[in-house]
């Protein structure tokens, strides 16, 4: 079930039980225009104060998988996996959004790669150990480590598929697709500002 925003307590468990797979879009978990200005006046105190109930529907069992929601929002990975973990604005001099609900930096990467791999029903990707296809990324900076602050800027520097280098982030076609990549990204954007939702689902 995708776009979970508000999910009622009283489901947390329910999800659990049923094998429902929770699909987030956590970058949007954070205090914003849109959350602050446009969407609490109408949703009121006690509503806004569960926004994106992450921790509590995985406290409860809750399989998470994180996605993107491209090309409605901007294709960005690790602002996701940050945001997740700090749910924060890093342009915004805010408190984050909601402090109960942040997940720790472990969760929220099993969320956004074996969780989104179990998504799609795809048992060969997610997870690095013997047997699943060897289709990896080699990022800029050790994510696990860095402060997550700097989680937000991480690129990616090789990919692999089946253990074959398919992109390198230093050849001509790598900087030529990771301009594409920007520009797919800033249309997302765009779509985004213009009221676009919910397209493909």
């Amino acid at each position: 079930m995708a776009h979970l925003q508000l999910v009622h307590p009283d489901d947390y468990q329910r999800f659990a039980r049923a094998g429902v797979v929770a699909g987030m879009q956590l970058q949007w978990a954070m205090p914003s225009a849109f959350t602050d200005d446009a969407l609490r006046p109408y949703i009121g105190p006690e509503r806004y104060a569960r926004l994106y109930p992450a921790h509590s529907l995985a406290k409860a069992g809750t399989r998470l998988a994180g996605g993107s929601d491209w090309p409605v929002d901007p294709l960005r990975p690790f602002t996701q996996i940050a945001t997740a973990i700090d749910r924060s604005n890093p342009e915004e001099n805010q408190p984050p959004l909601d402090i109960r609900e942040p997940l720790p930096r472990p969760q929220s990467l099993i969320m956004h790669t074996a969780g989104a791999a179990y998504q799609l029903h795809d048992g060969g990707s997610g997870t690095v150990r013997p047997g699943p296809r060897g289709d990896l990324i080699v990022l800029d900076r050790d994510i696990t480590k860095v402060p997550e602050k700097d989680i937000r800027a991480t690129k990616v520097r090789y990919t692999l598929v089946s253990g074959r280098v398919v992109h390198d982030a230093e050849s001509e076609t790598g900087r030529a697709r990771a301009e594409a990549a920007q520009r797919m990204g800033a249309l997302g954007a765009g779509r985004a500002l213009g009221g676009s939702c919910c397209q493909g689902h």
